[in-house]
């Protein structure tokens, strides 16, 4: 995807980002956010989601400043821009504006 750095593999049980990241004041500081791709390890990724059965390999997009994750997945074809939990629309790579919880399909039933 373009616009994001290649990053890190990280250690097997390193996580991308803090557990209470949303508490890191380097969050909203102003600071453009760096995005980055993070490959997370089978480990990282079973403790970022210990209900799984099997561990993963995953990659995720993360600040390279504050290692805030990003808003949406690493396969978005038109990412949000801003970091995960953030107010206001989402802004995306090519410079939509959509409403937040806009994109996702009806729930069934």
């Amino acid at each position: 995807m373009p616009g994001y750095i290649v990053g890190p593999v990280l250690a097997p049980g390193e996580l991308p980002w803090p557990i209470r990241w949303e508490d890191d004041p380097r969050i909203d500081d102003g600071h453009d956010h760096t995005w980055e791709t993070v490959l997370l390890g089978a480990v990282a990724a079973s403790k970022l989601l210990p209900r799984l059965r099997r561990p993963r390999v995953e990659e995720v997009v993360r600040c390279q400043i504050c290692c805030a994750p990003r808003c949406g997945s690493s396969v978005d074809p038109d990412p949000c821009l801003e970091r995960r939990h953030h107010r206001g629309d989402h802004v995306t790579f090519l410079g939509s504006h959509e409403p937040v919880g806009g994109g996702l399909p009806p729930h069934p039933g």
